[in-house]
Parts: structure tokens; sequence; C-alpha cells
């Protein structure tokens, strides 16, 4: 797809790889962007991150949508004000995301659960089964969602699920006539990976040394990560998993489909 005057909407789009991916996508000439995040409108952060994008791009080309994803009909209402008051949706990025484990509930809910019914409510709105004019989803998913992590077994579980959930779908993209793809970042320096508590989110059994040994992994710029977005909604096809991590450019991933591939001696 080329992004050049379409319109997307980003969760968790005011910080991280959410807001370099709104620059990206703004940059690559995109018609307009929506963030969608939890902070207030009139936020510190809100208020530095749209002076940042002030300083690039005329402001009638991005706005900001107060939206907390695990509440779906907030979800709802954002999204039909942004096709109300631009025109209709072409991308959606499910970024939102959080990691603590000692809330399973939450990060259930944001992770997963938030993720398979925005991706829903966008295939009912950019379906062709629907009379829609199709589109491109991108859920983002993580490096541990394709490998396993003792660190932060929660969080490992439900990015497992969002690649699964994308996989799942594979089949179907044709007869929706629209995308929908994961990518998986490495280790990213955000404030999710530098500025946090680590037994606040971690459980109580965790060894220090394992927490050690993740802390010692190397963050790629979260722009390489922005920069894999936009070529996967670019030339990604649907049911696409890339992983990009390392500071590398993005390749797409193996999906084991035969039983018999797992097998392995007891």
């Amino acid at each position: 797809m080329d992004i050049n005057d379409k319109v997307a909407i980003v969760t968790g789009g005011i910080k991280g790889i959410g807001f370099v991916t709104v620059q990206h996508l703004l940059r690559h000439g995109a018609h307009y962007v929506a963030i969608f995040d939890l902070l207030v409108a009139e936020s510190d952060v809100v208020r530095t991150a749209f002076k940042t994008l002030e300083q690039e791009f005329d402001k009638v080309r991005f706005g900001y949508y107060h939206c907390n994803v695990v509440n779906h009909e907030e979800f709802i209402a954002q999204y039909n004000d942004v096709t109300q008051s631009i025109r209709n949706v072409d991308i959606l990025v499910n970024n939102a995301g959080i990691c603590n484990d000692n809330d399973p509930d939450l990060t259930i809910a944001v992770n997963i659960t938030a993720v398979i019914k925005c991706t829903m409510y966008a295939v009912e709105r950019m379906g062709t089964h629907r009379l829609g004019k199709g589109g491109i989803v991108v859920n983002i998913g993580s490096i541990f969602g394709l490998t396993n992590i003792p660190t932060i077994p929660v969080y490992n579980a439900t990015k497992h699920a969002v690649v699964s959930f994308v996989r799942s779908l594979k089949e179907h993209n044709e007869n929706l006539g629209m995308r929908i793809v994961c990518l998986c970042p490495g280790m990213t320096k955000t404030s999710m990976t530098t500025d946090y508590n680590p037994r606040a989110i971690l459980l109580d059994f965790i060894p220090r040394n394992v927490i050690n040994d993740n802390l010692e992994l190397y963050l790629q710029d979260p722009n390489n990560v922005a920069a894999a977005i936009v070529e996967i909604v670019k030339r990604g096809k649907g049911g696409d998993v890339w992983l990009v991590q390392n500071g590398e450019s993005p390749f797409n991933t193996k999906d084991v489909t035969k039983v018999k591939e797992l097998r392995t001696e007891f």
C-alpha cells in the first residue's frame, strides 16, 4: 500500500514506538494520522509531542484522541469520529501495549482482548465483504511472541496470542479485501525497557540474575521499528509476521503448520 494520502490510526501513539510511527507515516505522505492514547490532551506529554510534530508537519495532518483501548465503546466512538471528520481509515496500527505481570488482567485486556476487538472493528469498517474499500491492520507483537523468556511469562503469553491471531486469519485476508499483519520488535529503547521498576511489574519469584541478563540486551532505536512498520504497510502480505531486531532490517518469519515438525525426543 502506498501510504501517500492515506488516513491512519495509531494506538498508544503519543510516546515510544507509537510516536515515531506517527512521524514516519506523516513523512511518507499520510493525509492524516489520528493518535489514540490514554493521556488527557492537556498533559505535558501530549503538548510536548504536538510541539515536536508541529515543527515538521502541518497541524491539520494529525490529531489527538483520548482513548483507552480496553474500553471498546470508546475506541469505536473515536474511530467513528475520525471517519466522520476526516474520511475512512486505511491503516490501523494496534501499538498500545503494557508489560506488568503482576496485573495479568490488565495485561491481557490491553495486549490481547483490545487488539482482537480493535482488529475486528477495523475488519467491519474496512472489509470489502461489508462494502468497505480495504485497508491494513498492523498488530504490534514482540520478539517474545516468537520465542520464550523466563522473565515475563504473562507478557510473553499475550504476545504469542497476537502472533497466533494474525496467522490464524491469514486465509481470510483475500476474502476481506484487506491485510492483517504483525510486526514483532526485538528489544527496543522505550519507557517499557528503560524507565521501570522491575520488582513492580515482575513476578516476585523471578531471580535477580534473570532480570540482569535481560537488562544487558541490546536496545534498538524505536525509529528502526517505525521504519519496519512503514515497510510492512507497503509490501507485507496478509498474515505476515515480521521480526525487526538489533537495528537491522525486518524479515518475515516461518509459521510451523505441520504437527510432525514439532516432534522432538523425550
